[in-house]
């Protein structure tokens, strides 16, 4: 009888719904094939079956090791995978020894699994970076054992995350992992509502996501006190021009800026501006901060429907910062400007 190592290897892709299977050639005549079964890297939810020819014969949890399995003549190993992350590739290991000859060893089977897989607060990484625009949209399968979603934007205005099959929005909240204007959003999910979701993007940036296997925070912060809360709220800042408006000429028409104070320990970006006219046609404008235009809101028109402008990307706001909207062009005889500029405070 001879005996050489088994070293057998197969690799396979986790489809959209996180399965994978991995198919082993059967020993040849006269051969037969023994040894341990590991997927490594596969997440503590992972269900790992293996079969031969077509019969289950043993079943384990994760990257840990399976076994062992031995295969005579014509049997074929298929290892079934569920509960991966989709679109990974993963290698699936059968290690052990080859044997060749009329004294193979006697039939053996595979042994209690007595490894325990240890609770993990596993984040799974899904895409990015990302560049995306207004509107741009990601379609995400979710896995039951999926806890939350996560989304780390370059901008403060969060994302939205609907549910495909329910209809719902789930509603994000921002543990404070980054600085702005980075901004980490975490949205838990329900059990059993919706197999898939759609991520909307509501600004421009560079995003990233990914999902979680357990409650992170619950492990990452004390429930007992004594930290502090950092959240990211939106401030409004309103301002208005009574009367007929027209291109400033020195100090003639003329809109003065008015001044953002940030507390310190804050910080600021200005996600949007909100303008319309009274009456009239409409006026064309740049928004400037510190005497300098904003990328995004230069020749903006401004006419008596409420409009949304945003810029290429957010503004950091320093403590009192200038902000003021200068007309370069008017068309007709419009009056009574409103503006309100949004900004996003993280503190």
């Amino acid at each position: 009888m001879s005996v050489v190592a088994l070293n057998a290897v197969q690799t396979a892709t986790a489809s959209a719904t996180g399965a994978a299977t991995f198919t082993f050639a059967a020993p040849a005549a006269g051969e037969q094939f023994q040894g341990t079964v590991i997927v490594p890297g596969a997440p503590t939810s992972a269900t790992i079956v293996a079969n031969l020819s077509g019969s289950p014969i043993t079943q384990w949890q994760g990257a840990t090791t399976g076994g062992p399995v031995q295969a005579d003549v014509g049997q074929v190993l298929t290892v079934v995978c569920t509960g991966l992350v989709p679109g990974l590739v993963y290698q699936c290991n059968w290690t052990g020894t080859s044997t060749n000859g009329l004294d193979n060893p006697d039939p053996i089977w595979p042994q209690p699994q007595t490894s325990t897989v240890l609770a993990q607060t596993n984040q799974v990484f899904l895409a990015g970076p990302l560049a995306v625009s207004l509107g741009t949209t990601a379609q995400v399968t979710l896995q039951a054992s999926w806890r939350s979603l996560w989304i780390v934007q370059t901008v403060a205005a969060p994302p939205m995350v609907t549910g495909n099959q329910s209809g719902l929005t789930y509603e994000p909240f921002t543990p404070p992992y980054l600085q702005a204007p980075a901004t980490f959003f975490r949205f838990p999910l329900v059990s059993g509502i919706d197999t898939s979701v759609t991520i909307t993007f509501e600004a421009a940036c560079t995003a990233w996501y990914g999902a979680d296997l357990a409650d992170i925070d619950t492990a990452t912060y004390s429930t007992s006190g004594g930290g502090l809360l950092t959240v990211t709220f939106e401030l409004p800042y309103t301002y208005s021009v009574s009367g007929l408006l027209a291109v400033p000429s020195g100090a003639t028409n003329y809109l003065p800026p008015f001044n953002f104070p940030i507390v310190a320990g804050q910080s600021a970006t200005l996600q949007a501006v909100r303008a319309w006219t009274r009456s009239g046609t409409s006026i064309t404008a740049n928004i400037q901060q510190n005497g300098t235009t904003i990328g995004g809101l230069s020749g903006i028109v401004i006419g008596t429907t409420p409009t949304t402008y945003t810029p290429t990307v957010p503004p950091s706001v320093a403590n009192w910062d200038q902000f003021a909207p200068v007309i370069t062009a008017i068309s007709g005889t419009p009056d009574g400007l409103s503006l309100t500029f949004s900004f996003a405070v993280t503190g």
